[in-house]
């Protein structure tokens, strides 16, 4: 597979690979997996507080709100945010969220998947490497880097009917 797909695409696969596993095995919640592939679906405003500080958009403050009600495991998250606004501010600004840990104690509170959706929340733009992060975290550095490739290796697997194709972009 790491032969057949862009760069891009292999951290979704080893992704889904890793949580499909979780989720037959039933140790992934569902809710949290919908959730980050569906956001909170329809969201009513009359639910949702004023924003607490400028910093939070309105879409991410409504996602806060809304894990906080349906999920559990993030109750008390929109209090957490609105009494510890410097806290959460030097988390949702910081250059690499993902080598620090949330602000008050949620890194021990939430599992690493759960941790996925305070990313999506606060930053979507890091999504992507917290899906290697989860990776590496389930299943092992293994399954983060590919394996190097030689032509030797390339050579050796192809024949008169199954060439090699190189794809430079």
């Amino acid at each position: 597979m790491c032969r057949g797909l862009f760069e891009a695409h292999k951290n979704i696969f080893s992704f889904l690979i890793s949580t499909n596993i979780k989720r037959k095995a039933k140790e992934l919640d569902e809710n949290a997996w919908n959730y980050l592939l569906r956001g909170p679906g329809i969201v009513d405003p009359k639910t949702i507080g004023p924003l607490p500080d400028d910093f939070i958009t309105q879409y991410s403050w409504n996602l806060i709100n809304v894990l906080d009600q349906k999920m559990p495991k993030f109750a008390g998250l929109v209090a957490s945010v609105k009494d510890n606004l410097d806290a959460w501010h030097d988390f949702w600004l910081s250059n690499d969220p993902l080598a620090i840990e949330l602000p008050l104690g949620w890194s021990e509170t939430l599992d690493v998947f759960e941790q996925l959706l305070i990313i999506k929340i606060m930053r979507p733009e890091k999504l992507m490497f917290a899906f290697s992060n989860y990776v590496d975290a389930t299943m092992g550095q293994y399954y983060v880097q590919p394996p190097p490739v030689t032509m030797d290796k390339l050579f050796a697997d192809t024949t008169n009917r199954k060439p090699i194709i190189f794809i430079l972009s």
